[in-house]
C-alpha cells in the first residue's frame, strides 16, 4: 500500500502522531489508522487535519473520509 497524502504531509512538516492528534484532539492510534486507510475521520476531524497542515481537506480525503493516497512519481528514485 502506497502512504497517504496526509501521511506524507505530516511528516514532511516534522510533526508525529502525537503532536498532529494534538492539535486536532485525535488519538495517536486513531489518526495512525485514518493514516493507513484502515479508518475514516468524521468531517469536522478531515477539516481539522487540513486546516492543521495548511491544505485544503479534498487534497487529503475522498468524501467518505478515507485518507487519499499519494502519488507514486517522485517518492522512488531509479538508477
Amino acid at each position: 500500500m502506497r502512504p497517504t497524502k496526509l501521511r506524507l504531509l505530516r511528516v514532511s512538516k516534522g510533526l508525529r502522531l502525537k503532536d498532529l492528534g494534538g492539535i486536532v484532539s485525535l488519538q495517536p492510534s486513531a489518526l495512525s489508522l485514518v493514516e493507513r486507510r484502515r479508518g475514516v475521520a468524521t468531517k469536522p476531524k478531515r477539516r481539522l487535519l487540513a486546516e492543521a497542515l495548511g491544505v485544503e481537506e479534498g487534497v487529503l480525503f475522498d468524501d467518505s473520509g478515507f485518507a487519499l493516497e499519494a502519488p507514486i512519481e517522485g517518492y522512488f528514485s531509479t538508477p
